[in-house]
């Protein structure tokens, strides 16, 4: 478990409902709008191996340390940072997409809440 200091102010709220929002946006939101916003998140990762929002709530991303690691920790769960690291900055993105146009392309099925 790592020991950094928790800081639950506004950046950390966001963080956490942008976390969340990745991974409920392929039923809620027309697949275009997924890909572009994992496409972004995934170009930030890419070109400049960081996440923007980690310092706003002071999270350091040394030891392979993600947001991801820390809400799961926060929750009681035993991380692999380095594991964990590599899904979020390598996998999760692409994986989101995949399932975005899977399950609005393929099975036909429309997002809940935007759609165009």
């Amino acid at each position: 478990m790592n020991t950094q200091k928790q800081t639950f102010n506004f950046a950390f709220w966001f963080h956490l409902s942008i976390m969340l929002l990745s991974w409920f946006a392929p039923f809620l939101v027309d697949w275009r709008l997924c890909i572009l916003a994992y496409v972004i998140v995934q170009l930030q990762f890419d070109f400049l191996g960081i996440c923007v929002v980690n310092k706003h709530h002071d999270l350091e991303e040394k030891d392979d340390y993600t947001f991801y690691a820390h809400v799961f920790e926060l929750a009681g769960f035993d991380v692999n940072h380095k594991k964990m690291k590599f899904y979020v900055r390598k996998i999760s993105n692409y994986l989101y997409a995949a399932v975005a146009i899977i399950w609005q392309v393929v099975l036909g099925m429309k997002p809940l809440l935007f759609q165009f």
